[in-house]
Parts: C-alpha cells; sequence; structure tokens
C-alpha cells in the first residue's frame, strides 16, 4: 500500500512540473505579447507592424499548446485539486475551469484581431489600439490565472 501511494505522490509531482513549466512558458510568452501590445499602442507604423507580427506568433504559440494543457489540468490536476482542498475552496477550481473557457475566446478575439489589422498595408492606429486591448485583456486573465493554480499548487505542498 505504502508503495502505491508513493507512485501516485511521485505522478502528482510529475504532473505538478509539467504544468511548472508550461506556466513558466506562457508567462515568457505573456511578456512577449503585452510588449507587443505596448508598441502597437505608441510605436511607429513600422513598430506596429513588427509588432503584428510578434503577436501573431505568440498567440499561436499560446493556442497551439493551451488546448493540451488545459485538458491535462481539467483532467487531472482539478480532479485532484478537488478532492484534497477543503470545500470552501472548490469553487476556486471551478473559476478555473470558467477561465479556460474565457481565455480561448480571448486568443480568437486577438486572432480576430490580428486579422483585421493585418488586413490593410498598415494597421492603423485605431485597429492597432483594438488588437493592443484584446493582447492585454488576453495577457491579464492568464496572468491571474496561472498565479492562482500556483497558489493552489503551494498550498497543497505541490511545488517544483
Amino acid at each position: 500500500m505504502h508503495l502505491q501511494n508513493h507512485s501516485k505522490a511521485r505522478e502528482v509531482s510529475r504532473i505538478t512540473q509539467d504544468m511548472h513549466d508550461f506556466h513558466e512558458e506562457a508567462w515568457n510568452q505573456l511578456d512577449r505579447l503585452e510588449a507587443g501590445a505596448n508598441k502597437l499602442k505608441k510605436g511607429t507604423p513600422a513598430e506596429r507592424a513588427a509588432a503584428l507580427k510578434e503577436i501573431a506568433k505568440v498567440a499561436s504559440f499560446i493556442e497551439s499548446g493551451m488546448w493540451s494543457h488545459f485538458k491535462q489540468e481539467e483532467d487531472e490536476v482539478y480532479t485532484a485539486l478537488k478532492k484534497a482542498l477543503p470545500p470552501g475552496r472548490r469553487r476556486s477550481v471551478t473559476g478555473m475551469e470558467k477561465d479556460h473557457k474565457t481565455m480561448g475566446a480571448l486568443v480568437d478575439e486577438v486572432k480576430e484581431a490580428l486579422k483585421h489589422a493585418q488586413s490593410v498595408a498598415g494597421a492603423s492606429a485605431d485597429q492597432s489600439l483594438q488588437t493592443a486591448a484584446a493582447c492585454l485583456r488576453l495577457v491579464n486573465v492568464m496572468r491571474k490565472h496561472i498565479t492562482m493554480e500556483d497558489l493552489l499548487y503551494q498550498e497543497l505542498g505541490e511545488t517544483p
């Protein structure tokens, strides 16, 4: 029995490490996305064009890893968190599940804003501001979400 519990603990630690690694990379990408959004707000037309390309790369990266990461969290991590957390704290997990849908919609919003901004020879100031706003909404929601998950992992003693 002890060996079986030890094996489960190792599996939880491995999953937590995978989540932590993804969160670290996502945080780096969010920094790039925020920097690109700021260039869209204040940059010259050439800087805005370069920022749009950078934002497109970041959005593609986020989207490519996001859904598999969310599935792993929902299937493995959140189930374990709901069992381990006291009843009053379980609502945090439900909120994080809702965040996944919100983040998916925000990535779609960023992609749509990019499509409009890139459809003309140079993004207008208005299009740039709309794209920047969409990017910053995504950055804020993802950072809040990652921070909440990391705090819950710490609460359970599961920090890599």
